[in-house]
């Protein structure tokens, strides 16, 4: 009789004042241990207990068990996030400038599963078009770049190139094709070079950029800035 007691006095007092505690119960076949929740028991029959590592509920019968053990109380704080191990962050973001001269979509990637900082690739899809004259040049930059940092902020150190596509109508639509001495109705590339700060969200969310460029064209460089702001997921 003091045996049954004893286990019904452990589970109630788990149950005080509606706080959950981390219980351990050992079965008298001296192997068997079970860890979680008390969440159920009836009187000199059985005991309910969730199970942490399982994730289930199981019922033992009160007359097999040997002891419970109260660990400690549940604490009520957030559990801190655990980033994905075996996913790649990605990000969609619109740039307004930048390496494109102009407005594009992009996007990136980290190239290590479960990193938000290091390697990275990119790549995206910008126009520009003038409204005086008919006119478009189709604008495919890419690259790679390297992040630092931890949190939320990080610095971005990035290389890549852009492509131009003219596809007819004005004779030019960038105003910057003579001052870069490039023929105004032929494709041509560039080189790019970017520093910046950019803004990630631990998990899924809101990214924002801004970035300082350098645009690599007939062995000159031509400094150029950009913003932009998109969704990281994974």
């Amino acid at each position: 009789m003091k045996h049954y007691l004893a286990l019904i006095f452990c589970c109630c007092a788990a149950q005080v004042s509606g706080q959950k505690f981390i219980e351990r119960v050992y079965m008298k076949d001296s192997i068997t241990v079970y860890e979680g929740y008390i969440i159920e028991q009836t009187p000199a029959k059985n005991v309910k207990i969730y199970r942490l590592k399982e994730k289930d509920t199981l019922q033992i019968a009160l007359i097999d068990v040997w002891k419970i053990i109260k660990l400690h109380e549940v604490q009520k704080r957030a559990k801190p996030f655990a980033q994905p191990s075996n996913r790649y962050y990605k990000s969609v973001y619109f740039e307004y400038y930048g390496r494109t001269y102009s407005y594009s979509v992009n996007f990136d990637m980290r190239t290590e599963r479960g990193r938000r900082n290091g390697w990275g690739i990119n790549a995206g899809l910008g126009a520009l078009t003038t409204a005086s004259k008919p006119g478009v040049r189709i604008l495919v930059p890419f690259g790679g770049n390297y992040l630092f940092g931890e949190h939320k902020e990080f610095l971005e150190v990035g290389v890549g190139a852009v492509f131009m596509f003219y596809t007819g109508g004005a004779d030019s639509v960038w105003r910057v094709d003579s001052r870069w001495g490039v023929d105004k109705k032929k494709d041509f590339a560039y080189g790019t070079v970017a520093v910046g700060y950019r803004h990630l969200p631990k998990a899924n969310g809101i990214t924002w950029r801004a970035t300082y460029s350098l645009i690599l064209i007939r062995q000159r460089f031509e400094p150029w800035y950009g913003v932009g702001i998109g969704y990281q997921f994974w």
